[in-house]
């Protein structure tokens, strides 16, 4: 009898770490979203924004190829709205254009030859 309360409390322990475990990783969301960053000052620019939005937990931005790849809590923040927040910077993010006010604000070498806002 007296393995028997420890082997259950021990199955019990198991079962509810494997639940919370599956359970954080459904909160847990990346996405590539594609921006029209051109340099490194666009890239800190847009990884210091997009890191500091609440459920966010990566950003990372690759320039040579524009692709930002963001990790979040999709309990927090969907993708709809950090790519909101990209926009309001002055960038494109997927089908999301660049707020024109924004965009004109940007140093030059942060504006995409022939992108037209």
């Amino acid at each position: 009898m007296k393995f028997i309360i420890p082997s259950i409390l021990l199955t019990f322990v198991i079962v509810f770490s494997i639940q919370s475990e599956s359970f954080a990783q459904k909160k847990k969301e990346t996405i590539i979203i594609k921006t029209s960053a051109q340099c490194e000052m666009c890239e800190k620019r847009i990884e210091d924004a997009v890191l500091s939005v609440k459920g966010v937990s990566a950003a990372d931005l690759n320039v040579k190829t524009s692709d930002l790849k963001v990790v979040f809590n999709n309990t927090k923040i969907n993708a709809d709205a950090i790519r909101q927040v990209v926009s309001k910077l002055g960038y494109d993010a997927d089908s999301v254009k660049a707020d024109h006010d924004a965009y004109h604000k940007l140093p030059t070498c942060c504006q995409k030859p022939g992108h037209h806002h």
